[in-house]
């Protein structure tokens, strides 16, 4: 039986696996992101449950980038809305989504990546594939997550997601999802921001707002961006 430092472990494990494994993919999703901004592009996150704290990360906080925005929320099992939430976007050219769902099968999120696809959207997934190729997709197309995306990265988890025997119970605790969802994001990002740098071109990062000079540097950067992600949202017609 473990305890939380055990858990501790085991995610420095997980992420050692990610970094050796997914090492390639998560470069080339930088890569694909940093040429997308540099064109003039935006960069897209979703998730749904709770993939969707995983989509926050890389959305609207510090570090990350401005020219970036969070498709809204659906019913994760329900075919359709996913369509019709991304076809009210106006998407610019060149633009990239980052899709996260641990199991890769529900209807939502496969919905949404197989309409950005069509809309010309590179597609990202972050998916768990162990546990995606053990069970089928609840999508009429048949297809999970990883067989629409462009880019797939494995979060390396364990079927079902918690790893962790404790005592008392057979169920077992201490989901990887999260953390190690949250970590590739912000190493996609890492890795965009320096190749535009390398470009000669300033990485369009926020600044925390607790810094002395944030608020002023986060208002230049949004400013340069403001009306192409309201008119994407169609919000400016």
């Amino acid at each position: 039986m473990a305890g939380g430092l055990e858990y501790l472990d085991k995610v420095k494990e997980l992420l050692e696996k990610v970094k050796t494994t997914q090492g390639k993919n998560i470069e080339e999703a930088g890569r694909v992101m940093a040429e997308a901004i540099a064109k003039g592009g935006i960069i897209y996150f979703c998730g749904s449950g709770h993939a969707r704290m995983i989509a926050l990360e890389g959305v609207g906080r510090a570090g990350g980038f401005i020219p970036a925005d969070a498709i809204p929320e659906g019913p994760e099992q329900e075919e359709g809305v996913g369509r019709e939430i991304m076809k009210k976007f106006n998407f610019p050219p060149h633009s990239v989504i980052v899709v996260i769902s641990n199991s890769g099968r529900n209807p939502f999120t496969i919905d949404v990546a197989l309409q950005a696809k069509e809309m010309g959207l590179t597609v990202i997934a972050i998916t768990n594939l162990n546990h995606s190729r053990s069970v089928k997709s609840r999508h009429s197309s048949g297809k999970r997550l990883f067989e629409v995306a462009d880019i797939v990265i494995d979060n390396c988890g364990e079927l079902g997601d918690a790893i962790m025997k404790v005592e008392g119970t057979d169920v077992p605790a201490g989901a990887t999802s999260g953390v190690i969802g949250a970590a590739i994001v912000q190493a996609m990002v890492v890795e965009a921001a320096n190749r535009l740098g390398q470009m000669g071109i300033e990485p369009p990062l926020y600044l925390s707002a607790n810094i002395d000079g944030g608020p002023e540097h986060n208002k230049r950067i949004e400013a340069l961006y403001k009306e192409k992600l309201e008119k994407a949202r169609g919000e400016n017609k």
